[in-house]
């Protein structure tokens, strides 16, 4: 019976690995530490995972979010981070901007000036980048867009717009850019609430020049762009003035025009899509949900997410793999026609009671088959033992009326 019930187990726990790994919709609580988590990047393949912490580290993962490890990098307000289709070359950004060349065993700092910088964005080479600064009410902090086409070595101020700048995102080649903004303005006469004037800019030519699109005026704070630089998706957490709620707003032209998808209205906090831009991801803050796209934001469904606010967004090429942070860090399987097809897999179940973190499991359908030894229940198996060595002993007799004598 104990052999029986361990071979149960042992079927049962691969089950919950395979459907851990592969099942479409279910989502995995990584052994990430628990903690405030911001941004997120991922190579093509889904298996080099790179996330930051706001005031934390940065952390990275060579197996698909199955363990992580704190690189080197110091402690700092990371804000954003970027990596090439390798995962080998990386940039974050915080008060200033960080290259690594070796998948995150060492940093160096860039040349890049100090500022309060926002966001990055890299090409599939990690020599094209694009770095946006913030620029926060009351007119502190440059807000200036800057590009490098040496993976960071040098960089140029780009001739746009001074702005509070949210987002950049980038094509496969590092020359289709588009960048967002995210600048409060506050009417010090009048007092709160702030005035919102953010938009989205795009350039053709690797940042040398910028054109305002026709995306209407909200407070950006997330951007994502395939590899062609033709899909576009940008998140807004606010709308009009003191409204904290916004839309998604998707392109498929580069930015020329833009419609409004059909999410719920939100603080909408990250966006991201896969290569081909079919796939898109949208985050909300305020404990709330993901919704996925899977034809390029013209419908949208809830991914069924653990419950909580949601700061950053990540697809591999592919769409096979989806991560995201809020305070800790999951994955899913976010295309089921990608994805290994399971059998007898089991009915996964998150649970969704407070406090508890662990999925729970239903029984598979199919128990494995095990071969018992019978015998008769009247009897008792026999065996064969080997008899021991007799002793030879002998005895003394004597007559019951005298005592025996003791030989000396």
């Amino acid at each position: 019976m104990l052999v029986f019930t361990l071979i149960v187990l042992i079927t049962i726990l691969q089950y919950q690995i395979n459907a851990v790994i592969e099942v479409p919709g279910y989502w995995y609580e990584t052994p990430a530490p628990q903690g405030w988590w911001g941004a997120v990047a991922s190579d093509n393949t889904g298996s080099y995972l790179f996330a930051v912490q706001p005031g934390g580290y940065i952390y990275t993962s060579s197996d698909g979010g199955r363990s992580w490890e704190k690189t080197s990098a110091p402690q700092a307000q990371w804000k954003s981070i970027a990596c090439d289709s390798t995962g080998q070359y990386l940039f974050a950004v915080q008060d200033s901007i960080y290259a690594s060349s070796d998948g995150g065993k060492s940093w160096t700092e860039t040349s890049a000036p100090e500022a309060q910088w926002a966001s990055i964005a890299c090409d599939n080479s990690g020599q094209y980048l694009t770095a946006v600064q913030y620029r926060d009410i009351n007119g502190y902090n440059e807000g200036y867009v800057f590009t490098s086409s040496n993976g960071g070595s040098t960089w140029t101020q780009s001739l746009v717009t001074q702005a509070g700048w949210s987002a950049a995102a980038s094509d496969s080649s590092g020359q289709k850019l588009a960048a967002a903004q995210n600048y409060l303005r506050s009417v010090w006469d009048q007092g709160p609430p702030f005035t919102i004037s953010g938009f989205i800019h795009t350039s053709t030519n690797g940042g040398a020049t910028w054109i305002q699109t026709s995306a209407p005026e909200a407070s950006y704070t997330s951007l994502t762009s395939d590899s062609t630089g033709n899909y576009l998706a940008a998140a807004q957490c606010a709308t009009s003035r003191g409204a904290q709620a916004g839309w998604v707003y998707t392109s498929s032209d580069g930015g020329n025009s833009w419609g409004q998808a059909s999410v719920p209205q939100a603080c909408w906090q990250c966006i991201t899509s896969d290569g081909t831009g079919q796939y898109v991801a949208a985050g909300q803050q305020g404990y709330t949900n993901i919704y996925i796209s899977t034809n390029a934001g013209i419908s949208w469904t809830n991914a069924n997410a653990p419950s909580q606010s949601y700061f950053g967004l990540a697809f591999s090429s592919s769409g096979s793999l989806l991560v995201a942070t809020g305070d800790r860090i999951y994955t899913t399987p976010a295309s089921p026609t990608r994805m290994p097809t399971l059998t007898q897999a089991p009915t996964l179940v998150p649970n969704r009671v407070s406090g508890t973190r662990s999925p729970t499991f239903t029984k598979p359908s199919v128990k494995p088959t095990v071969t018992k030894r019978t015998h008769s229940p009247r009897r008792k198996p026999t065996t064969k033992r080997t008899p021991k060595p007799t002793r030879k002993v002998i005895y003394l007799t004597h007559s019951p009326s005298r005592k025996p004598t003791r030989k000396n």
